[in-house]
């Protein structure tokens, strides 16, 4: 149960420890227009009605001008005994001029008959009745973080234009200051008789990719202006951080195999995507691993030429950075061979093997692949191949002069190795049509087979199948539709990296038989890339014959083997008579050393390689270069017609002539006398111009000229220049006589 209590609560009057009442205003701030008259805010006021008169004293500053702007003079309040409230006789009064926000500070001091409150200072702040709208938008919305500003753009409503007027403004969004963007200070000033003024939001770089980000933009408040409905904008800062693509473009696939000796075409293309459309990062190429050093041509470009200092397996790698690091790897394995074919075991007839539009032609012979033999004789085209596989292919045709057609076996075939009592597992068939599939679990001992006893037609197919260390064969009509011989042979002894191709036997020793297989779906061997030879180095005037070679394995199928010459580097231009083919000629247009470049690809692969010429120059250029020097290939200066010096006399001329092209040559120019019988012309002659073609011209007209065959007498000779009197009968009363001096062919 509970108990009610009572209690009491006793509430005494503090009259006693507070005798005056305290004064003070009932606002500390308003605001009024100009046109507003009096501020009904302004009031002093008693917070305990007072038995006797109370007074307290006021003072009036600020930045408005008493008389003009309002009328209120510093003064006295007197309360009489009961007020509690006072109000300041204020007048504002409108002076019809644009100006800015003013203010009224009236302060009560020096109370009599009580004390002073809390509020003893009210600011009236004035503002003009002609106070423009500012409006917010933003003019540029959007901004890409590396290369482009947003812009806000604060525009004037109305009011005075004369005025200067600080606009203040916050900042919120999801961009950060100091982070995202440069940071804003937070006011502006919109200039007198300007209608507005931007503020730029200038985003700061950085490689991260992350969200777009917001800057808003928000007016705030201020007695010289008015908000207007448009007092907020938003400027989105657009990221350009995705991370970069990196696609392999050359080769075509990222494993490949060159020959020994050749250079290698790696290309690459580095994207980016971003809010304007696709950039291109820059590449860099660096070699990740490899038996020797990789050597790239230009490793800051994305395509560039590769060459090996030793043969084995290389990694490279194409890079490109953003914020993170993307990688694009090429596997390259040099001194890679074709496939290649050899006799095993017993044979007196070689094998051979050929291929062709995809097609495999093998002739062999040997002791055979008895399906009880412990040892083998027969012909073999394969390569190594690791892993699981699943072979197909056709066997068009095939002949068989030795005539031991239950024998004569051909197909496809996986090996342990070369020796001829390897073990293997062949899914094949005999000359006389049926199908078998032989075996060998172990080296050296009987080998097991499972045989058929239909005789087909050719052609027919073949499949042999490979599931870790268990091997299964199976045959067709169609390369579709398949039925499996015996069944599947575990043969742990054929390692992980077994020879893998076609074998063909005629059990004849001396006499080969002859298979065509099509349509595989595999390779013997990986493709390899052209080999290429480039020639010789060239050295002389020219013009050339390359001797170049280019040999191709015939892969990938169907085969496309296309080769081009260029120029790598030079003094001038190589013009080649048809750079589409591996042997072309040759010339240039300037003496110095060259290093030409010949290309072979494949369809998959391109390898290169390079040689040097070193042309030492027709005559006429050896002359162009010691004369003019760097300026030997400007025609302007150094060609065949021009005059440097304007003496009448081309450089085509004082080359035949053995003049200084940069010194007057009037005095050294031919000269002609006549007498009653003859004309002589003495003219120069430079000995080391043996690529020009002179001539002695004459003529009775100056306009019809016929080339005669003079009299020559040579005056003198110092090793260099022959000075020649051409002498030739005088044919008439009035005869003219010349040089004609035609330019190299």
């Amino acid at each position: 149960s509970s108990t009610r209590s009572k209690h009491t609560l006793t509430i005494t009057d503090n009259a006693a420890a507070n005798p005056l009442p305290r004064i003070g205003f009932l606002v500390s701030a308003t605001t009024r227009l100009e046109t507003d008259g009096t501020e009904p805010m302004l009031i002093a006021a008693l917070d305990l009605p007072s038995a006797t008169a109370a007074a307290v004293n006021f003072t009036v500053t600020g930045t408005a001008t008493a008389g003009a702007d309002y009328t209120l003079a510093s003064g006295t309040l007197n309360f009489a005994a009961g007020e509690t409230f006072k109000r300041l006789p204020l007048v504002l009064l409108p002076d019809g001029t644009a100006e800015g926000a003013e203010t009224i500070i009236v302060t009560l001091s020096a109370p009599t008959g009580s004390t002073l409150g809390t509020i003893l200072t009210h600011t009236v702040t004035i503002t003009d009745d002609n106070a423009p709208v500012i409006a917010v938008s933003a003019s540029t919305p959007e901004c890409i973080e590396d290369s482009s500003s947003g812009l806000f753009t604060l525009s004037r409503i109305g009011g005075a234009s004369n005025l200067a007027i600080t606009v203040n403004y916050a900042l919120s969004g999801t961009g950060v200051s100091g982070t995202d963007f440069t940071p804003l200070s937070g006011s502006v000033l919109l200039p007198a008789n300007a209608a507005s003024v931007s503020i730029p939001v200038t985003p700061i770089a950085d490689t991260t990719q992350e969200p777009d980000k917001t800057v808003i933009l928000t007016l705030t408040a201020n007695p010289n202006y008015e908000l207007g409905l448009s007092s907020e904008a938003t400027v989105t800062i657009l990221d350009d951080d995705a991370p970069p693509m990196v696609t392999l473009l050359a080769p075509a696939t990222a494993s490949v195999s060159i020959p020994s000796g050749v250079g290698l075409m790696a290309q690459v293309e580095a994207t980016r995507e971003t809010p304007t459309g696709t950039a291109h990062p820059p590449v860099a190429w660096s070699q990740v691993s490899g038996p020797g050093t990789a050597t790239f041509e230009s490793p800051a470009n994305r395509l560039t030429g590769v060459t090996f200092s030793a043969n084995g397996t290389y990694v490279l790698r194409a890079s490109a950075t953003h914020g993170v690091t993307v990688d694009s790897d090429i596997s390259v394995t040099v001194g890679a061979a074709s496939a290649s074919g050899q006799d095993i075991g017993t044979t007196t007839a070689a094998g051979s093997f050929s291929f062709a539009a995809g097609s495999y032609n093998l002739s062999g012979a040997g002791s055979g692949l008895s399906s009880t033999g412990t040892a083998d004789g027969f012909y073999f085209v394969s390569s190594p191949r690791t892993g699981d596989f699943d072979l197909k292919c056709r066997i068009a045709s095939m002949t068989n002069p030795g005539a031991n057609t239950g024998s004569c076996r051909f197909g496809i075939m996986v090996r342990a190795d070369a020796s001829p009592g390897a073990p293997y597992a062949m899914s094949l068939h005999k000359a006389i049509g049926s199908h078998a599939f032989n075996y060998r679990l172990t080296p050296d001992v009987a080998t097991a087979a499972s045989q058929g006893t239909t005789n087909y037609t050719f052609p027919r197919w073949v499949r042999l199948v490979r599931s870790g260390n268990d091997f299964s064969s199976y045959y067709g009509s169609d390369g579709t539709t398949w039925t499996q011989r015996g069944t599947t042979q575990s043969i742990p002894n054929m390692g992980s990296s077994p020879l893998v191709g076609l074998a063909i036997t005629s059990a004849v020793p001396a006499t080969a038989s002859t298979a065509v297989f099509d349509s595989l779906n595999f390779t013997i061997a990986g493709n390899v890339g052209p080999f290429v030879d480039a020639g010789a180095p060239l050295s002389g005037p020219g013009p050339f014959n390359i001797n170049a070679t280019v040999t191709d394995d015939g892969q990938p199928v169907p085969a496309t083997l296309t080769t081009q010459w260029g120029l790598r580097s030079g003094p001038g231009t190589a013009t080649f008579g048809n750079g589409g083919l591996v042997d072309t000629s040759v010339s240039f247009s300037a003496s110095g050393l060259y290093t030409l470049r010949l290309t072979a690809t494949d369809g998959q692969v391109t390898t290169y390689d390079d040689t040097t010429a070193n042309y030492t120059g027709s005559p006429i250029e050896t002359w162009r270069t010691a004369k003019f020097g760097a300026n030997a290939g400007n025609p302007t200066i150094a060609g065949n017609l021009a005059d440097d010096e304007k003496d009448g006399a081309q450089n085509l001329v004082e080359y035949a002539l053995n003049l200084d092209p940069f010194a007057s040559s009037q005095a050294q120019l031919p000269t002609a006398i006549m007498d009653a019988t003859t004309i002589q012309l003495t003219w120069r002659k430079n000995k080391a111009a043996t690529d020009i073609t002179i001539q002695v011209q004459t003529s009775t007209d100056a306009v019809n000229w016929n080339t005669v065959t003079p009299s020559n007498f040579i005056q003198s000779d110092d090793g260099q220049t022959q000075v020649i009197v051409s002498t030739v009968p005088r044919t008439g009363n009035r005869m003219l006589i010349r040089l004609l001096v035609l330019p190299p062919p």
